[in-house]
């Protein structure tokens, strides 16, 4: 028994724990255990010698909580908590105590029995969790807002470059539309080169549009891409075959690789071929009189690598860092070599895009190599022929009359589309400048093409679409889309519903005249077949 009562002393005696008794009245510790100085700083006899000893310990900011405790206990069975006791000295620790009511056998109050233990270090370690909790909280809050205000600018950018791309485009089309109608006139001498400076000029404006909207694309992730086995001999043959004048004219001499037919690779057909024709283009235009540049494939690791080999001047081991920077040319700027600064930039980003990568190797004096890494694939069971868009034959004065509407409010441009029209002397052309006009007119007139733009003053021309595929009379039509909006989402949006093509502003002449030709005479001269009435 002594043994038992000795053990159990000794247990008290070092738990962080404290036993006591409550009076009646609630207000004084009664009886508390022997441990009390170490654990809560005062001992046995002073906590029992006074009145209110605990309750005046209490922390002031856990007081209310404690004393509610306390006022369970006049009627209930039971109370439980956590609040801060402060130790001599000042310290405050934590307990968590549990009182238990003592009652007679009428249930009148007698007092309570307790026991409060020190719960500090989990409290403390419960307060750096918390604080953790709450830095997290606003760590995520701040990502949230900084997420959000990223994708607020990306729109706003997007919508600038996207309007942007529009207002320079539509005088664009102004611009070169009428030069190329003056190339086509037979002009000589300074009145020719002059036409030939404007459209120079307005190419370089509109590829430089072209390819701001491109990279705006890519970092907002919008930028579509159709992956598809492509031939590598193809793109090359058909890349090299592209610049090789613009190669003779600059004095070059330009080879292409002898590849294995059965070698493709994966990547968007079209994206590729850009990516090759700017670093062909640079290879040329940053080449030495009777330089060269050359083609090479190699195949490693399950990748094609790509190499345009020139023998240009080289790059400087200090500009490398900057070559793909957007609008940086290394100086070249200063020269009467063409450029924007920004295909390099594009070209990588597309690369990468594709799950690819460029790298550039350079030897000053000898020349540079830029490579273009892309993925290996099989070859596809069938590869199909590109069909060509049948185009009618002969003389255009001895085609079939066909009529068109254009639905068009801007006079520039419904002037210049009249112009053009002069080289189809059996078209003929009506204009309704509203798209309400627009579509009583069609309904009237019955054309075999509508024309339309899409800004017009009255409604969206998408709606004019809309209504005429709504209708049985008018849903055979076929309309071709002319604006200058050239975002990927808003053809596929007019394609979608139900447009036959979709022209960008300014209109390139040939490619217009091309698709009005296969629309209204897809046989050519031959189709005889008049329009009723």
């Amino acid at each position: 028994m002594n043994e038992r009562t000795g053990f159990t002393e000794e247990l008290v005696e070092r738990a962080p724990v404290v036993f006591f008794r409550r009076s009646a009245a609630l207000d004084r510790i009664t009886y508390i255990s022997p441990n009390s100085d170490r654990v809560l700083g005062y001992p046995p006899f002073e906590i029992e010698a006074t009145a209110g000893f605990w309750d005046g310990r209490v922390h002031e900011e856990d007081l209310r909580w404690y004393q509610r405790g306390l006022e369970t206990l006049t009627d209930g069975e039971q109370t439980e908590g956590e609040y801060r006791f402060v130790r001599r000295g000042g310290v405050p620790i934590w307990l968590h105590c549990i009182e238990y009511a003592e009652r007679d056998g009428a249930g009148a109050l007698l007092g309570t029995l307790g026991y409060a233990t020190d719960v500090t270090d989990r409290m403390t370690v419960l307060a750096v969790l918390r604080g953790a909790h709450a830095e997290m909280k606003g760590l995520n809050s701040d990502l949230t807002e900084a997420r959000d205000a990223a994708e607020t600018a990306n729109r706003a950018k997007s919508e600038f470059l996207t309007g942007m791309s529009h207002e320079i485009r539509t005088p664009l089309n102004a611009i070169l539309g009428y030069a190329q109608l003056l190339a086509m006139a037979g002009l000589g001498g300074e009145q020719r080169e002059g036409v030939d400076e404007i459209l120079k000029g307005g190419r370089h404006l509109l590829s430089l549009v072209g390819e701001v909207l491109d990279i705006a694309r890519i970092e907002a992730g919008s930028l579509p891409l159709s992956m598809e086995p492509v031939s590598v001999q193809e793109i090359c043959d058909e890349c090299v075959a592209l610049v090789r004048p613009l190669a003779w004219d600059n004095q070059l001499t330009i080879t292409g690789p002898a590849v294995d037919d059965n070698r493709f690779l994966m990547a968007d057909r079209q994206r590729v071929k850009q990516v090759l024709l700017n670093l062909l283009s640079n290879a040329i235009k940053y080449n030495r009189p009777r330089g060269s540049v050359e083609l090479e494939v190699e195949t490693e690791d399950g990748h094609v690598t790509i190499n345009v080999v020139d023998t240009g001047m080289g790059i400087p081991r200090d500009k490398m860092a900057a070559l793909f920077k957007p609008f940086e040319r290394l100086g070249a700027e200063q020269t009467d070599i063409e450029g924007t600064g920004l295909g390099l930039a594009l070209s990588r980003r597309l690369a990468e895009a594709m799950k690819g990568r460029i790298t550039v190797s350079s030897r000053p004096g000898r020349g540079s190599t830029f490579s273009v890494r892309l993925e290996i694939v099989d070859a596809p069971a069938k590869t199909s022929t590109r069909a060509r868009r049948p185009r009618a034959q002969g003389s255009h004065r001895e085609l079939p009359e066909r009529r068109i509407i254009y639905v068009e409010d801007n006079l520039s441009n419904l002037k210049l589309v009249e112009r053009i029209l002069e080289r189809r002397p059996s078209i003929e052309l009506h204009a309704a400048l509203q798209g309400r006009l627009g579509l009583d007119l069609i309904r009237q007139h019955q054309p075999d093409l509508v024309l339309l733009d899409l800004n017009l003053a009255d409604i969206d021309g998408l709606q004019v679409l809309d209504g005429l595929k709504a209708e049985p009379g008018t849903a055979a039509i076929p309309v071709v889309v002319i604006s200058a909006d050239a975002t990927d989402k808003r053809v596929e949006q007019l394609r979608a519903a139900g447009a036959r093509d979709y022209l960008t502003k300014p209109l390139d002449v040939a490619r217009f005249l091309m698709v009005l030709d296969g629309i209204l005479w897809p046989a050519g001269v031959e189709d005889v077949r008049q329009r009723p009435g």
